[in-house]
């Protein structure tokens, strides 16, 4: 009798993992699964990049990233190094393993030094509509050196479409407002954080109301109103008067449900997002 107890445990233990092995099969991914257009949302520090030929201190970068689904991958993007925006546009190359582990090799001109090979590693999900990459080489293969840089790297899919259109209308609607960082001062970078709503008319037009907190100073309310355009990369220019002229400029992500944003002034660095709310509508 115990033997034939035994014997039935064992049978239901091979089924319970064989339904698990099932239920749970591996990943599979392939370049495949990486396609289409993303925004792009990366953050840091510089602490030392080869001959110095950027300024050290806070980093982010915000921009198009468009991948072709065969292992090729172009970028457009506004950044701030330590206060300091440029655009840049490079290309490289990329992998995706079967478990969805991911690694980028992109040449990024870095003022007279040209073209320095930048390695990211990470991972896609989200069944690619995401991924996330952190820098693992800088002028030398991944992990062989230290890169003299901390930088993380969020990509959220717009469109598996790298050609589909976008018009000012896809920004529509009420949007929460994210953004942090810092302003750069002779003492130092002092720490900046901005949260509220802004509304979008799908015609050019917004308002909104936001609350800003630097530490040192009493946390002040603004009240928003300006123009904005979205070409038809789905990249956003944001524009508005308070106390002097401000530029937001970034990328449509999640199908214009979100965005990631960069604010394009000298003397500041500082990023974050737009996550739809309520209201307005899509480009799909």
């Amino acid at each position: 009798m115990k033997s034939k107890l035994s014997g039935i445990a064992l049978v239901l233990f091979l089924t319970g993992a064989a339904t698990a092995q099932t239920a749970h099969p591996a990943p599979g991914c392939n370049n495949r699964d990486f396609v289409g257009a993303y925004g792009m949302f990366a953050t840091g520090t510089i602490l030392q990049v080869p001959l110095n030929a950027v300024p050290t201190g806070p980093f982010t970068r915000v921009g198009r990233v468009v991948v072709d689904g065969n292992g090729n991958v172009s970028v457009n993007n506004t950044a701030s190094y330590d206060g300091n925006i440029v655009t840049e546009s490079y290309s490289g190359t990329y992998t995706v393993r079967a478990d969805c582990s991911l690694t980028i090799n992109v040449l990024v001109s870095l003022a007279a030094l040209g073209n320095v090979p930048f390695a990211f590693t990470g991972a896609l999900s989200n069944k690619g509509d995401n991924a996330a990459v952190v820098v693992c080489g800088i002028g030398a293969p991944c992990s062989a050196a230290p890169t003299g840089a901390v930088l993380r790297v969020l990509l959220a899919r717009q469109s598996v479409f790298s050609q589909w259109p976008c018009a000012t209308w896809n920004l529509a609607g009420s949007f929460a407002v994210d953004m942090s960082g810092s302003v750069i001062t002779t003492n130092g970078p002092i720490p900046f954080a901005r949260d509220g709503i802004v509304t979008f008319d799908g015609r050019g037009g917004f308002t909104g109301h936001d609350t800003v907190n630097t530490g040192i100073a009493a946390p002040a309310t603004e009240t928003l109103a300006g123009t904005y355009s979205v070409d038809s990369s789905c990249q956003i220019t944001i524009n508005y008067s308070l106390g002097g002229a401000h530029v937001w400029t970034g990328m449509l992500t999640n199908q214009s449900d979100s965005a990631d944003l960069i604010v394009a002034e000298t003397g500041v660095v500082i990023s974050g997002t737009l996550m739809r709310i309520g209201g307005g509508f899509g480009p799909f």
